[in-house]
C-alpha cells in the first residue's frame, strides 16, 4: 500500500459543544486509497491541501522487528514470574525484571496478547540490564498511556544515575509529553511535545529516532509532529541504570501502560515508523490523536 504524503495543510476547527475555534497546521498529511489521514479529529474541519509529496510505501518498508536490540512485547507468553523475556537481538542477556509486580493484561491490549500495566500507588517498574547505544544512530518506538499519572512520570528513564547521560520520555507539567537527554551532566530536551493532554488513559504509539548528527525527530500515531536538527547525540556508552515506569531522579511512578516497547541502535525510517504503528492501529477506540479520515477524492492520483 502506498500513501502520498501531503507537505502543507492547515485544518480550521471548530468544536460546536465548547465553541472554541483553532487553526492547526500539519505535516505530513497520508493519502491511501482515496482518503487523507491527519493526527487530528475535529469536530467540524476545512482542510488546505497546499503540495503533495511522492507516495511512500509503507508495506515494503523492510522493517524486521527482530533487528531491534530490546523488544519487549509483553505477552503472556513471554513472562516467566518475574521476568520478562527480550525478543530483540540482545537475547536473553537483556531479559528484564518485573518490581512490585507490575500487572500484565490480556485485555487492554493494543498489539499481540499482552499489555503491560503500572500503579504508580504501588511503586511498580520494570528494571532492564545494562546495554549499550551506538554511534550509527538510535531509536525507540512503542505504545503508551499516562492514566491520571504526576508529572514527570516516566516511560522510560536509560542512564547511569540522576543525572548522567540520561534518555527518557515523561510526561509534562502540562499533561503533554517530553522526550529529554543528557550529555553527561547537561540536560537536553524538547521544547515542545504534541500540544495535547496525553494524560486521560488513551493508548497512542510514540517514535523518537535520533540520528548521528543529532537530528531529532518524534512521531505521534505515525505522524510526524516534531523534528529539532543539529541539537544532541547521546554518548555511545553503557547505561547501567534503566527503567520502564521510574525515574532515578525521584520523580512519581507511572500510572499508565506499555505495549511493544523496542529499543534500535539504527534510525528508524518513516515507513518504518509507519509500519509499526499500524500494527496496532486496527485496535484503538478513537480518542483526540487517532488519525483522521477525510473522504476527499484527488483524481490526479487515481
Amino acid at each position: 500500500m502506498f500513501r502520498h504524503a501531503i507537505s502543507d495543510v492547515t485544518i480550521d476547527e471548530y468544536n460546536p459543544v465548547s465553541d472554541i475555534h483553532r487553526r492547526n497546521h500539519f505535516t505530513p498529511l497520508f493519502y491511501s486509497q482515496g482518503r487523507y489521514t491527519t493526527p487530528v479529529i475535529p469536530h467540524q474541519v476545512r482542510v488546505r491541501v497546499l503540495s503533495i509529496l511522492p507516495p511512500i510505501d509503507v508495506t515494503d518498508s523492510d522493517l524486521d522487528v527482530s533487528t531491534a536490540l530490546l523488544y519487549y512485547s509483553f505477552d503472556s507468553s513471554t513472562v516467566s514470574g518475574t521476568t520478562l523475556h527480550n525478543l530483540g537481538t540482545g537475547g536473553s542477556a537483556y531479559d528484564a525484571t518485573l518490581v512490585s509486580s507490575p500487572t500484565i493484561s490480556t485485555t487492554d491490549v493494543v498489539v499481540g496478547t499482552g499489555s503491560i500495566q503500572f500503579s504508580a500507588g504501588s511503586s511498580q517498574y520494570v528494571t532492564i540490564p545494562s546495554f549499550s547505544t551506538s554511534s550509527a544512530g538510535l531509536s525507540f518506538a512503542f505504545w503508551f498511556k499516562f492514566n491520571g499519572c504526576s508529572a514527570n512520570c516516566r516511560i522510560f528513564d536509560f542512564g547511569n544515575g540522576a543525572p548522567s547521560d540520561n534518555l527518557y520520555f515523561h510526561l509534562s507539567t502540562t499533561n503533554d509529553f517530553l522526550a529529554h537527554m543528557y550529555l553527561g551532566t547537561s540536560n537536553f530536551g524538547v521544547p515542545t511535545g504534541s500540544g495535547l493532554n496525553v494524560n486521560d488513559g488513551q493508548w497512542r504509539h510514540l517514535a523518537w529516532t535520533v540520528d548521528a548528527r543529532g537530528n531529532w525527530m518524534l512521531y505521534l500515531n505515525g505522524v510526524l509532529i516534531s523534528s529539532y536538527l543539529g541539537l544532541v547525540y547521546p554518548n555511545a556508552i553503557s547505561r547501567t541504570s534503566n527503567y520502564l515506569g521510574k525515574s532515578p531522579f525521584g520523580s512519581p511512578y507511572l500510572n499508565g501502560a506499555i505495549d511493544d516497547f523496542y529499543v534500535y541502535q539504527s534510525l528508524l525510517t518513516a515507513a518504518q515508523v509507519q509500519d509499526l504503528y499500524q500494527r496496532g492501529e486496527g485496535t484503538l477506540t478513537c480518542g483526540f490523536m487517532c488519525p483522521l479520515i477525510l473522504q476527499l477524492p484527488l483524481p490526479s492520483l487515481q
